[in-house]
């Protein structure tokens, strides 16, 4: 009776969990985001930005705090023109918090649309001027102030030292390295595969992996056809997924983060549980790792649109996995 009502309740679950994949993938794919137009760029008088067109456009405006990342070169304005800037030796460096004093297009565009040619020139023009004290200041590119300052604010520095590629393979790599050395130093490569598998005969760790891939799913989707989405994350980070303003896709993507960290808890509670210590540990490293790897998977092929094909093989793998061990118990 236990293992088919066992049984009856892991179906139920890989139908729900089946549901939800399908459910995302529909909301990823029918979202649409319009990005707005370059007005900021046609200024009515000589140097002057739109800031409603900017702000939306950057999603910053004069006042917002930068940290830097890399050195910062700035200029001096010609007190006499708009338009020429000096080369000055002061410079601001990497770490240190500046503030966004004054934004400028450099030269005066003339009246009419910008075409395709001199869109490399326009992006030249855009100056902006960032404070660090009243003895350190001036003015550089904007492309150059995106290029080597983050926001400063600690969500988006996690975000820019943990959300590239580099990081997430070096990572995975560093894994795979420790589960070979443990593998070498045991000297019975059957019975490490098998604690691989045995740490994800738990419901909760099949629930946190195809979580973390169905946030790796999302992620995916927001970098590829969502960029502006993202970007306004990145410069105004939040953790509540019902603020205001913020699109849809990234309410999802906020709400997935804490459904993860919710998982993660449950999964180590239940291993440790379910055997001591010492054992519980190694499990719940494995069952954290392959989350990593999911998500991780995940994100990359969502990229080639073959995201949730992956997390559903996936998922059936780990739910008949686990179907399999509570009928052998």
């Amino acid at each position: 009776m236990r293992t088919k009502l066992v049984q009856y309740d892991l179906s139920f679950s890989a139908r729900c969990l089946f549901l939800v994949v399908v459910f995302v993938s529909a909301c990823l794919t029918s979202c649409h985001y319009y990005r707005p137009n370059q007005d900021y760029l046609l200024p009515a008088k000589e140097g002057m930005v739109d800031s409603i067109s900017f702000n939306a456009n950057y999603h910053y405006w004069k006042g917002f705090k930068f940290q830097t990342v890399d050195t910062l070169f700035l200029k001096l304005k010609d007190a006499n023109s708009l338009s020429t800037f000096v080369v000055n030796v002061d410079t601001i460096l990497p770490g240190t918090s500046v503030v966004v004093a004054d934004i400028v297009v450099k030269p005066p565009l003339p009246s009419g649309e910008i075409s395709d040619s001199t869109q490399k020139m326009v992006n030249d023009s855009l100056w902006v001027s960032v404070v660090q004290s009243a003895e350190n200041h001036g003015w550089l590119m904007e492309k150059d102030l995106r290029d080597r300052a983050i926001p400063d604010d600690p969500i988006s520095f996690f975000i820019y030292r943990f959300s590239g590629w580099r990081t997430a393979a070096a990572i995975i790599f560093a894994i795979i390295l420790a589960v070979a050395y443990f593998a070498v130093r045991r000297k019975d490569h059957a019975k490490v595969i098998k604690n691989i598998v045995e740490a994800l005969t738990s419901p909760y760790a099949v629930m946190m992996t195809c979580a973390a891939g169905i946030l790796g799913m999302v992620y995916g989707f927001l970098e590829s056809n969502a960029p502006d989405a993202w970007q306004h994350f990145f410069y105004h980070p939040t953790i509540n997924p019902f603020a205001e303003g913020i699109p849809f896709v990234l309410r999802l993507f906020v709400a997935m983060i804490w459904i993860n960290l919710v998982l993660a808890v449950a999964a180590f509670d239940d291993v440790r549980c379910r055997m001591y210590l010492s054992k519980a540990i190694p499990q719940i490293l494995i069952v954290y790792a392959t989350s990593l790897i999911v998500y991780v998977v995940v994100a990359f092929t969502s990229n080639l649109y073959v995201g949730p094909a992956v997390l559903a093989v996936y998922a059936f793998w780990a739910i008949r996995n686990c179907r399999k061990n509570w009928k052998n118990d």
